[in-house]
């Protein structure tokens, strides 16, 4: 559920200030769905130092393991296998890198914002969902917005990063002023401010 600003505004700043950190803190969205091909996997790293081989974005995208959130299926962002991801760092088929270090912060901060229910009331959205499932979405959706917006008010550095995202990041990247619905912004600004806090790149593997 945590959008991609979420996940840029959560990022300690060693990842928010490398340019292939904030490119590890995007891909397992990005390529949620889809495997990118050779020419993608250029584009995308392109002039970046310590990038990852294009075999392990391969490896990092398939769906032998759920890919590339690691969970039983593509669809389970909240459900990466750690132990799975620290044998493949530890066998030396993914690197101690900082693309790797944001790849992972992303996987974490999934697994615990999920883990933490002050943060979205999600009994309250699906009571909705049965009643009115357009309604609700666009609810959530907008929830979001309302969010991002917080988030670069509290963090006004982060929305620079915006402009460098890729054009398919850009464009469901929103934000609105409100009320929120579903989302409590005390209990979010406080998992953003802990999941800043620096931490090695086994220090986010062990949780």
């Amino acid at each position: 559920m945590p959008g991609y600003f979420v996940h840029i505004a959560s990022a300690p700043e060693d990842i928010r200030s490398s340019v292939v950190g904030v490119k590890g803190l995007i891909v397992a969205d990005l390529w949620k769905k889809h495997t990118p091909s050779k020419e993608e996997y250029v584009q995308f790293f392109k002039g970046c130092e310590n990038a990852p081989t294009y075999d392990q974005i391969l490896l990092m995208c398939s769906l032998e393991h759920g890919g590339t959130h690691f969970g039983s299926k593509p669809s389970e962002t909240n459900n990466a296998n750690f132990q799975l991801i620290k044998d493949l760092f530890d066998s030396g088929q993914f690197a101690t890198t900082m693309f790797f270090k944001g790849y992972v912060h992303h996987l974490r901060v999934d697994h615990d914002f999920y883990a933490d229910k002050s943060i979205c009331n999600g009994e309250a959205f699906m009571a909705d969902f049965k009643k009115e499932e357009e309604s609700a979405v666009k609810a959530l959706h907008l929830d979001w917005d309302k969010t991002n917006q917080a988030l670069a008010d509290w963090y006004p550095e982060v929305k620079k990063l915006v402009s460098d995202m890729p054009n398919e990041v850009k464009k469901v990247i929103g934000f609105a002023t409100g009320d929120t619905q579903y989302v409590s912004l005390t209990p979010m600004h406080e998992f953003v401010e802990a999941m800043r806090q620096p931490k090695n790149l086994y220090q986010l593997l062990e949780g």
